[in-house]
């Protein structure tokens, strides 16, 4: 790819930039977030996030439903000439916050970071693309400081969403690509494969029988999912996924999901998983089927298998909405935690 024509290209493409009026949000009157198109060459495509408090009290909100301090989730919505782009990002399943992970912003307080979507997006093809930041939020007053959910290290289940989620959109830019040569997508670099396995591979894991017998368990729940799903929109698939209409996605979820962790996976443990985090249980990444990365947390955790059932999930395309058995969200079909926890019903 030439810098010069990248460089040429978009001093002509920030003139076009459409920007879209502000998409409003069931915490409009608190939250506001913007996005600006800065710049793209080799090294990414960068645009600028900006979260303000437009209310008149403290907020704190969670780093991590934000790109302020990198994406760790799937936070953007990407069409490319009218389709979907897919995550290929981190996916941390956490016991719940740590207390770093909340963010205090002061009433007209702004925060902004500059975001490189190319690491978590493949922007590599040329056309027309429409960007905008799109994720579920909780939100507390400053009044309600004293109730910010703080998970612990060795806790052995997972803290809810203890209430319901603020959704947070921002404008939508427009931005058209050329390029002389088409760049590469910026794939995050993973441990070494070492090709074909006869069975799961484990790297610097306490206890491989642990995690096998996880699995298991997971792939047994993941076909009890697909069967229960199989039987009919029973009292059941309504408690946990609301709408009938969905149901042939559920199903191909579970069965995708029991076929992946059916073959033999990848473990890693310890030094190999370098991105853990005191309050991760475990993390994968969308584009990389079969590949788990077990955090410290995960040896204490009481469901093990549903949480390898959780990281499949993710290779199935599902996101994070909202944590916990039931929690609020409207893409319960699509919650890598409802469908996790469905097949361990009751939970």
């Amino acid at each position: 790819m030439s810098k010069t024509a990248i460089t040429r290209l978009f001093l002509a493409t920030a003139l076009t930039v459409i920007l879209t009026p502000m998409l409003c949000s069931a915490s409009q009157d608190q939250l506001a977030a913007d996005l600006q198109f800065v710049d793209a060459s080799e090294q990414g495509f960068v645009v600028l996030f900006s979260l303000t408090n437009v209310s008149d009290e403290d907020l704190f909100v969670l780093s991590y439903q934000t790109p302020l301090r990198g994406i760790e989730a799937n936070l953007f919505d990407i069409m490319l000439d009218g389709a979907q782009l897919p995550y290929f990002g981190i996916e941390p399943y956490r016991l719940g916050p740590a207390a770093k992970d909340w963010i205090r912003i002061r009433p007209g307080d702004t925060l902004s970071a500059k975001v490189n979507l190319a690491n978590s997006y493949n922007l590599a093809s040329e056309g027309s693309y429409e960007i905008r930041y799109s994720a579920n939020h909780q939100i507390y007053t400053a009044a309600e400081e004293h109730l910010l959910p703080i998970a612990q290290p060795d806790a052995k289940s997972s803290l809810p969403w203890d209430r319901d989620a603020h959704h947070i959109a921002s404008n939508s830019i427009s931005v058209n690509l050329e390029y002389d040569e088409v760049p590469e997508p910026q794939i995050p670099n993973f441990e070494d494969d070492p090709g074909f396995l006869s069975k799961h591979a484990y790297y610097n894991c306490q206890s491989s029988s642990t995690i096998s017998s996880a699995n298991s368990d997971a792939k047994s729940h993941a076909s009890t999912g697909y069967y229960s799903v199989a039987n009919s929109c029973n009292s059941w698939y309504y408690e946990y996924f609301s709408y009938c209409s969905n149901r042939p996605t559920v199903q191909g979820r579970y069965n995708s999901a029991y076929w992946y962790m059916n073959d033999f996976n990848y473990y890693y443990c310890g030094t190999s998983a370098p991105a853990c985090q005191s309050n991760w249980i475990a993390y994968t990444y969308h584009n990389t089927p079969k590949k788990t990365y077990i955090c410290p947390a995960f040896w204490n955790y009481g469901s093990k298998g549903r949480v390898i059932l959780h990281e499949a999930l993710h290779w199935t395309c599902a996101d994070d909405y909202c944590y916990g058995c039931k929690c609020s969200t409207s893409s319960k079909w699509d919650n890598a935690d409802t469908l996790s926890y469905a097949p361990y019903d009751p939970c």
